[in-house]
């Protein structure tokens, strides 16, 4: 069945792209800004946050596989400005694993190139977001178990490495910096 497209309501938002004005596509629940002229989209957290979460597989369904046709790499980076701050957006793989490359405001959205968008769905409807948290859980509790494996070594070093006195040291330290050097030089004096 054919949907009413959304309604484009002009914003005071402007492009980080290619500075021209941004469109809010009147969806409802989810705010998505959109550059008419480089086909740009800007969304904030919470309606980015609404989107993975409805196109995230289900529990015991195999997702189908499928290969997002993304835009060329840009052969020159540049870090764009958030439309809402104008502060300087970063530069992150979504998902850290699909191979698409956005543009960050840690406190207002992420702004998608065309097509970026559509190829950062296709990653979560394949599950990639599911083997991105399997796999950092696994690195976690390699770390852990890593940690773990070099104290036990450490203290095992410890216990092995522990400095043997001979007498000759205990009665060549002038000053030993604890009770039981006196110990042990009254035994070896008295030779027992």
């Amino acid at each position: 069945m054919l949907q009413l497209e959304p309604e484009l309501v002009s914003t005071a938002l402007c492009c980080p792209r290619c500075a021209r004005g941004l469109f809010l596509l009147d969806s409802g629940e989810v705010d998505v800004h959109e550059c008419k002229s480089c086909g740009g989209l800007f969304v904030d957290h919470e309606s980015l946050t609404l989107l993975i979460t409805a196109h995230r597989p289900s529990h015991g369904s195999v997702p189908s596989v499928r290969v997002p046709v993304l835009p060329p790499p840009e052969t020159q980076v540049r870090y764009l400005p958030c439309p809402v701050c104008t502060g300087v957006m970063n530069r992150a793989v979504f998902g850290r694993k699909s191979g698409v490359v956005i543009d960050t405001c840690r406190v207002h959205g992420t702004f998608f190139d065309a097509r970026e968008l559509t190829g950062c769905i296709a990653f979560v409807e394949e599950g990639g977001i599911e083997r991105a948290e399997k796999q950092a859980l696994e690195r976690k509790r390699d770390e852990i178990r890593r940690a773990r494996i070099e104290r036990r070594a450490s203290s095992m070093y410890d216990a092995v490495n522990v400095p043997v006195r001979s007498c000759y040291d205990v009665m060549l330290d002038r000053a030993p910096s604890r009770p039981e050097g006196l110990i042990d030089l009254m035994h070896v004096l008295l030779g027992s």
